[in-house]
């Protein structure tokens, strides 16, 4: 129990140390994640607060509450006309948030309360698996890329965000997780299911698992 107490807090930090090593130096950011030019900032930024406010925002936009009121042969052409100008682009999202400061400390705390959140799904993981640090490490890795491509597919997929972009997210979390989950299985031993048997005939504590 303890030692997976501690691996929950280690790979906590991992997560945290490998998440500053692929910001600044893979920079997998670089060529995904860009500032807004400053002329196309100030033109745009000071139009946000008063006329969209702070939330999430699709364009082009079309509004479905209103569009299921009007008669089927109605839905049809306005759904038609959205149609063509979503074809012809450009198509995106606007998140608006609150003004923050930068990298505050409580930003770094919110990210180690999620760092352990991870950690411990690791950890159940690791403690359910059997076998050599290899095959459990791989079978960590394979349920953190799983859940990596479900979530992030789905915002590829359905809401059209840049492939570019959540494929350098995706990367990140695979990236990051992977790692963790290579240390946390040095640390979260198999516990040998044979303890006290003497009988090589019957089981191989070598690598915890009964033969």
């Amino acid at each position: 129990m303890l030692r997976t107490i501690f691996a929950i807090v280690v790979g906590s930090v991992i997560a945290l140390m490998v998440g500053w090593f692929n910001w600044t130096v893979l920079n997998l950011w670089e060529d995904a994640f860009k500032p807004l030019p400053p002329a196309v900032e100030s033109a745009i930024v000071p139009m946000v607060p008063s006329q969209l406010g702070y939330g999430t925002w699709f364009f082009p936009g079309i509004d479905m509450q209103a569009m299921a009121k009007l008669p089927a042969g109605e839905q049809a052409k306005a759904f038609e006309a959205y149609s063509a100008v979503h074809e012809r682009g450009p198509v995106g999202l606007v998140m608006v948030s609150p003004g923050s400061v930068p990298m505050a400390p409580s930003t770094f705390g919110k990210a180690m309360i999620f760092n352990a959140l991870g950690a411990i799904g690791v950890a159940l993981v690791l403690c359910c698996c059997r076998g050599w640090l290899l095959s459990r490490w791989l079978r960590a890795s394979a349920v953190i890329v799983l859940i990596t491509t479900i979530f992030y597919g789905s915002l590829v997929n359905w809401m059209g965000l840049p492939p570019q972009f959540i494929g350098r997210m995706a990367a990140d979390v695979i990236v990051t997780w992977s790692v963790v989950a290579l240390v946390m299985a040095f640390i979260i031993r198999p516990r040998c299911c044979c303890a006290g048997t003497k009988d090589a005939a019957v089981c191989s504590c070598g690598n915890g698992a009964c033969k």
